[in-house]
């Protein structure tokens, strides 16, 4: 396998407890026979039409998809195509992000054969609704630390690392949470985001729940206001994540 191959699926596998995640969800959607959506990705974080599949195999490391349709056309794939991934069960629909590895013959009955696609597998899935509201997800090498003060207390901050931020919000996973806040307690909250503002704000937690890790809690807060200076980070983050495909 050429070394660019190599080097992107070095780049998806993530951190274990989020590549585990994902994992779980596509081999879900396997065994359900479930719609996959691709949409084709741009530099500029623009993403272009979606084309339709279903998943025929997976492994830890890859997926095989069969031939992906669009508009009821076929859509062969390109070794090197970078794709967002669009996965939908009970809790919603969630979004990977992927890149294309080349063509597969599989079996098929009575001796034949058929053409799938291999992916890699995503490093790791957002709900595609937190998505929309603005919100990135922050790779765990540039999570900045968060502190966040129960307001009308008298007590020290704990402190956590933020998950995904955007203008209205963030998540963040804490080991120090655990019995000081509960949804709808207001909150202060700072925030030193890496290559972006630093955040000072008032906050109201809207729910508490644990992680993966036993001893993680993830904590959302909702924003006391739209921290419009967050915006241009957030684009930031996701042209940088779709250029990294492509190098």
């Amino acid at each position: 396998m050429g070394d660019w191959l190599v080097s992107i699926r070095h780049t998806l596998r993530g951190t274990s407890q989020e590549s585990a995640e994902a994992a779980s969800l596509v081999r879900d959607a396997w065994r359900r026979r479930a719609r996959v959506d691709l949409h084709w990705l741009r530099a500029s974080g623009e993403e272009q039409r979606t084309a339709i599949t279903v998943i025929e195999q997976v492994d830890r490391r890859e997926i095989v998809v069969a031939l992906p349709m669009a508009g009821g056309a076929a859509r062969p794939l390109i070794a090197g195509e970078p794709l967002a991934m669009f996965l939908t069960r009970s809790d919603g629909r969630h979004r990977g992000e992927t890149v294309a590895l080349g063509r597969i013959t599989l079996p098929s009955g009575a001796a034949g054969t058929f053409h799938g696609y291999r992916l890699a597998m995503p490093e790791r899935f957002e709900h595609d609704e937190r998505r929309q509201r603005g919100r990135v997800l922050i790779g765990f090498d540039l999570a900045p630390e968060a502190r966040v003060l129960p307001v009308g207390r008298i007590e020290r901050p704990f402190v956590g690392f933020v998950h995904d931020i955007g203008v209205g919000g963030c998540l963040v996973r804490s080991r120090g949470a655990r019995g000081r806040v509960k949804k709808g307690d207001p909150v202060a909250i700072f925030i030193a985001v890496p290559e972006g503002p630093t955040i000072e704000e008032s906050a109201t937690v809207t729910h508490v729940r644990s992680g993966k890790n036993p001893e993680d809690l993830l904590v959302g807060f909702r924003f006391g206001r739209e921290v419009v200076e967050l915006a241009e980070f957030v684009r930031m983050m996701e042209v940088r994540r779709r250029q990294r495909w492509l190098t």
